[in-house]
């Protein structure tokens, strides 16, 4: 007889043949309780940061998924990501939540809130992931080829500093 290491006290089965993945050989006890583990659904987070939900069949799932669903009334749409508003994954509250239509809205709202937290205005300053600074639209090159009111990821300048860098590599490799 051995105890689950989860820290439920219930008691494990044994291996009914040689499991090689687990390592075990037939006849010794498994470690966990099938369903129990490291990342149990009430007890800690999965590695992800996202506590997981227990459904009716069986299989867990994102417990923010479960209640945005719930919230919404129905299943979410296909496409549809849910947005944590103050950016905790453990923070399930349905006032947290926001249904976003896909992953282009949902990464809208994440450059929008750093450029917040910079204390800059989202509408008319962007954050430059290179060198980290709330910069006006115009420090940006426009992208036609994407959407006529994007811009490029990283500044002007950022840009520019990558170009003399990459042809400085080139001359001193001829």
């Amino acid at each position: 007889m051995s105890i689950c290491q989860c820290g439920c006290g219930g008691t494990t089965n044994t291996a009914p043949q040689d499991i090689a993945r687990r390592g075990l050989k037939k006849g010794e006890h498994f470690r966990f309780i099938q369903g129990h583990g490291r990342w149990n659904s009430r007890s800690e987070p999965r590695p992800t940061g996202y506590w997981t939900a227990r459904q009716s069949n069986g299989k867990t799932k994102a417990q923010h998924l479960v209640i945005a669903a719930r919230v919404f009334g129905g299943p979410l749409p296909v496409g549809a990501e849910v947005h944590h508003v103050d950016g905790n994954a453990r923070n399930n509250t349905h006032s947290n939540l926001v249904i976003c239509q896909d992953s282009a809205y949902h990464k809208l709202l994440h450059v929008r809130t750093r450029a917040l937290r910079a204390g800059c205005n989202p509408n008319t300053h962007k954050m430059c992931p290179t060198c980290n600074r709330a910069l006006p639209f115009g420090d940006f090159y426009p992208t036609p080829y994407i959407k006529a009111t994007e811009r490029t990821r990283e500044c002007k300048r950022c840009i520019l500093a990558a170009q003399k860098n990459r042809y400085q590599q080139r001359r001193t490799r001829s």
